[in-house]
């Protein structure tokens, strides 16, 4: 086959890749927008609807950002920059619809202090990584605040990382998937980014778990796996692919080469994963159940001081405002 052959062969490919990862990114986005659509018009409750509206945002955030860096390669950094900052709130916003449904920290506090003092469940034992230091029973006061702190640290570490990226590669100081640290910022900043994932979705387990009880009415694990899911297949399939790349199993294509590949590939691959977790959202995240939260204010005042009318209420954008995440965490 001559030269010219092959590249028309080759970009009749990458047009129809581009194509199929545009479909499937625009059914994804649409089977989420409908999800959220439902929480706007139907969940009554404004503290509970505002976190689940930034947590069901990650599909729409992923599927677009992908596609847009499969289309826009000059600028795939940002959009996965833009993609990796996302994903840090969605954890930290899970996080907060967990600690909401149960009526905030001090309804979670007397909660912990409730089932131990009646002998209905045991004292919450520090995180594992932590019992080296510390063997006793949590602080109900400082449970949630552990856990948050937990959590939280991977906002800023995710935004700090993703700038330092885009800067060593500015400089050709940046090789995804080469694990040579001569000269190279991807093994540490890799490292560093899966302590702090990990940390991350370890306390978030770890809240889940002593409160499993207490949550089980508003079906948290499956919520859980999703963005778990998530957050670690895109992750791991990035390491992966690399592998793959530093392996040579994964050739340069025409005028790409095999880093170029290999981004392409996790990008469309991301697509097309996207459409599988918006399916599951729309599943494992219904509007409609949330009659049986601990606090008589959820139930009662809070629906209806923010109930939205339900066929004209607009999308409420102040959910995923920066000012509305900070206020959050302070």
């Amino acid at each position: 086959m001559s030269d010219p052959e092959s590249q028309s062969i080759f970009l009749e490919s990458t047009l129809w890749a581009l194509v199929s990862a545009g479909v499937a990114s625009a059914v994804a986005i649409g089977i989420s927008l409908r999800t959220v659509d439902r929480h706007i018009r139907w969940n009554p409750h404004g503290e509970i609807r505002a976190y689940l509206v930034r947590v069901l945002f990650m599909v729409p955030v992923y599927a677009a950002a992908a596609w847009l860096a499969l289309a826009q390669r000059s600028y795939a950094g940002y959009w996965d920059m833009f993609r990796g900052i996302y994903e840090a709130i969605t954890v930290y916003s899970f996080f907060m619809f967990m600690v909401s449904y149960l009526g905030g920290p001090v309804r979670v506090a007397e909660a912990v202090e409730e089932r131990v003092r009646s002998g209905t469940g045991h004292p919450i034992h520090q995180v594992w990584f932590l019992r080296m230091c510390h063997r006793g029973a949590v602080d109900p006061a400082a449970f949630t605040r552990q856990a948050f702190l937990g959590v939280l640290q991977y906002v800023p570490v995710v935004v700090v990382l993703a700038v330092l990226q885009l800067v060593l590669k500015k400089v050709d100081l940046y090789r995804p998937g080469d694990w040579s640290v001569h000269r190279n910022g991807y093994p540490v900043c890799t490292a560093v980014q899966v302590l702090s994932v990990t940390t991350a979705m370890t306390h978030l387990i770890w809240f889940y778990h002593s409160m499993k009880e207490e949550l089980a009415g508003c079906w948290p694990l499956p919520k859980l796996l999703c963005i778990k899911g998530v957050v670690f297949l895109t992750f791991f399939q990035g390491v992966v692919i690399g592998i793959l790349v530093k392996a040579g199993v994964i050739q340069p294509q025409g005028h790409y080469t095999a880093g170029d590949v290999a981004t392409a590939l996790q990008f469309y691959i991301l697509c097309w994963e996207m459409l599988v977790f918006a399916g599951l959202q729309a599943h494992y995240y219904p509007y409609n159940e949330y009659d049986g939260m601990m606090t008589s204010e959820h139930k009662g005042t809070a629906g209806d001081r923010d109930t939205p009318s339900p066929l004209t209420a607009p999308l409420p954008l102040e959910m995923l405002t920066p000012e509305t995440v900070a206020v959050d965490a302070v």
